[in-house]
């Protein structure tokens, strides 16, 4: 981002660019990005010192997941994906941070929706497990090769082979979400079916 503002300011400085509503419309664009990046970063580096903040507080879990993939309805629709959901049967209480757990969904679905052809779907899924509460966000149509899924939590690592992508992020999300399960005491992972899927799960443990 700083390249390209850099590049673009020093054209309209020099005449090469026009000054107009579009341009600065592609500008705010890359200050945008520039300014998510640098939360992002700050996020993590809070979470490596241990000074990432997790207000605590009781939390049914289907109805958290269910207001998150309402959220993402028009975003999965605007790109021909259907997006649905199953919850459990009963109330799932757990012990969390409200807004961390949204980011956490939000990461995940928009993921999944970014890596998700048209004509396809995505399942989202909350269930429990004995003592654990298990939240799962399957997308159809793309996968991760078994190389590549030890190492889709890593900061900046992207997987291109295996999936298509109409634009890169920053390579932070799933590194943020994996801080922000394990500040819950939760554990998250990945599991593709090579030319059929890939499914993100995360567990908490139940109040």
């Amino acid at each position: 981002p700083l390249s390209i503002l850099r590049i673009d300011l020093e054209s309209m400085e020099d005449g090469l660019m026009d000054t107009n509503p579009e341009n600065i419309r592609n500008l705010q664009s890359e200050v945008s990005y520039l300014s998510n990046l640098v939360e992002d970063l700050r996020m993590l580096s809070m979470a490596d010192a241990g000074d990432l903040k997790v207000e605590k507080t009781k939390i049914e879990l289907n109805s958290l997941v269910r207001e998150m993939v309402e959220r993402q309805q028009n975003a999965a629709r605007e790109r021909k994906i259907h997006l649905s959901a199953n919850y459990a049967d009963q109330e799932i209480f757990v012990m969390g941070d409200s807004q961390r757990l949204s980011q956490v969904m939000v990461n995940l679905l928009s993921n999944a929706i970014q890596h998700t052809p048209p004509d396809h779907e995505i399942f989202t899924k909350v269930e429990m497990d004995e003592q654990t509460a298990i939240v799962s966000v399957m997308n159809t149509g793309s996968w991760i090769l078994t190389d590549d899924l030890n190492r889709i939590f890593n900061r900046f690592y992207r997987v291109e082979r295996s999936r298509n992508r109409d634009h890169g992020g920053s390579g932070l999300g799933l590194s943020i979400a994996r801080s922000l399960v394990e500040a819950h005491d939760g554990r998250i992972w990945a599991d593709s079916v090579e030319g059929k899927s890939t499914t993100f799960k995360f567990s908490l443990p139940i109040v």
